[in-house]
């Protein structure tokens, strides 16, 4: 089973939007150390309470601090845009991090329909020309687009194409998807519709061309998981506070997976069976981003709750540079095997502590780590022999 991430960046109790974008760089260099595929943020508009109206600035940034880890919009809202700048941004993006890029589209208005008006005046024409547009931008990102019969190409042409993604909640979106043989997410987090009937629609109709040989498909789901069930369900309550819409009654999203690791992934190992589908795209909804790195911990263990380890992160309302164990064994209830490194922290009014690469485990007891992030030097125990 493969993790992504879609992030919504938002803006947090307290936080203006640079610290929510900073968040978002620390989010995305994290879920590479922990070993996701992907990155994606995605495009709002005139929403207070999220800082990323145009997510190809921000992976532009985000791409000068990650090495590996792919970038994608979550979605790029295409019936806002001329397809040949859409074209020419994923194309730069894709030059500058060759093997990287997801360009995501969606066909969602993104904001309210003011807002619409205001980007690109009649959104509802715009969308019934939405396969007019995926096909335009099929020929772009294949140089075979012409105007009055004059060649147009879309520039730069990278090392490696973008990989081309539709997201979407419904049989609609998955048909469109399989038509122009692009990869297919299916927005579980936000659909009452069945997710494996919507996604066997697409893998049966899917046609080959030159945005995909075979398809591809992601399930996007909300996932809110702590060490324990009682703390997950916490975590829930202050989501649905903060990003419920004043007066709104929040019953009109799908309820997200609420519970300890071990829950969570159980349910997202049924769903994969249900479902067929290989990868999840995890959504968080912008919960305090010290909930978000409890989390990401706990998906790199195979034996669930890092009761000691997880909760030493409880302090942190803003995320430091990421010093997550990256690669860990939980082998008693006080001490963990580290076969790889911390990277060091380096916070005022903590003392900083790092280690480097292990060429062989070492123990190190859980205890030792301290109490509330209150670190004091953690004995180290070689292995023996």
């Amino acid at each position: 089973m493969k993790l992504s991430l879609l992030d919504l960046v938002p803006l947090l109790e307290g936080a203006d939007a640079a610290t929510a974008l900073a968040q978002a760089r620390r989010l995305a260099q994290t879920a590479e150390k922990l070993g996701y595929s992907r990155y994606w943020a995605a495009e709002h508009h005139d929403m207070p309470g999220l800082a990323c109206p145009a997510p190809e600035v921000l992976l532009a940034h985000i791409g000068a601090y990650t090495e590996r880890i792919r970038l994608g919009s979550g979605a790029l809202l295409l019936p806002h845009y001329k397809p040949i700048k859409v074209a020419e941004t994923f194309r730069l993006l894709a030059a500058l991090y060759p093997g990287r890029i997801d360009l995501g589209i969606g066909r969602a208005p993104g904001g309210s329909a003011h807002t619409s008006m205001a980007l690109s005046g009649n959104f509802l024409e715009n969308v019934r020309q939405l396969p007019e547009s995926l096909r335009s931008l099929s020929a772009l990102l294949a140089d075979e687009f012409r105007v009055e019969d004059v060649p147009v190409r879309a520039m730069p042409v990278p090392p490696a194409a973008p990989e081309v993604w539709l997201l979407g909640t419904n049989q609609k979106s998955a048909s469109y998807a399989a038509e122009f043989g692009t990869g297919y997410v299916f927005g579980q987090f936000m659909s009452d519709r069945d997710g494996a009937e919507v996604l066997s629609a697409y893998v049966w109709e899917f046609r080959p061309t030159s945005l995909g040989a075979v398809p591809r498909a992601i399930m996007a789901v909300s996932v809110l998981c702590a060490d324990t069930e009682e703390e997950a369900h916490r975590l829930a309550s202050e989501a649905k506070r903060l990003l419920q819409p004043e007066g709104g009654s929040g019953t009109d999203r799908p309820k997200p997976m609420i519970g300890t690791p071990g829950q969570v992934k159980a349910a997202l190992e049924q769903l994969q069976r249900d479902c067929d589908v290989d990868e999840f795209m995890i959504v968080t909804w912008g919960l305090i981003t010290k909930a978000v790195f409890v989390r990401m911990n706990c998906w790199r263990t195979p034996y669930g709750e890092l009761r000691e380890v997880s909760a030493q992160l409880e302090p942190f309302d803003v995320l430091p540079e990421p010093f997550l164990l990256q690669n860990f064994d939980l082998l008693r209830s006080d001490q963990v095997v580290v076969r790889e490194a911390f990277a060091i922290v380096d916070i005022p009014g903590i003392q900083s502590v790092g280690f480097a690469p292990c060429n062989e485990p070492v123990h190190i007891r859980a205890s030792d780590l301290g109490d509330r992030m209150k670190l004091r030097e953690p004995r180290v125990e070689p292995k023996m022999g």
